[in-house]
């Protein structure tokens, strides 16, 4: 098991060794219902990923200029339809380059 998903495994050990507050508390989740509360959110993600693995800085950040773009684009939710399932996708499949698009999911989501 721990082949499969080396990255992932690599991170949640790396997570564990950061030293942790005892006052600290879980923050709810926000819902992501616009590109600028999207893009803060990524940010945190990719500062999370980059203490890690920071070899996947670079694509995290082409994919958050794709997203953006694609937001900038189109007036439509396409970008978040198409994030989450892309996502959804990377999570299954750790060595996804988040750095290419996706086109057939893409095309999918402009319908």
């Amino acid at each position: 098991m721990r082949n499969l998903l080396p990255d992932n495994i690599a991170l949640a050990e790396r997570l564990e060794a950061l030293p942790r507050s005892s006052s600290a508390q879980p923050h709810p989740q926000r819902e992501i219902d616009s590109i600028t509360s999207w893009a803060s959110a990524f940010l945190m993600y990719i500062a999370v990923i980059n203490e890690a693995m920071p070899q996947k800085t670079r694509g995290l950040l082409a994919y958050m200029r794709s997203i953006l773009g694609e937001a900038r684009r189109n007036e439509c939710f396409s970008w978040k339809t198409y994030d989450t399932i892309f996502r959804k996708n990377a999570a299954a499949d750790p060595s996804k380059d988040w750095s290419v698009l996706d086109h057939s999911l893409h095309a999918a989501c402009l319908q």
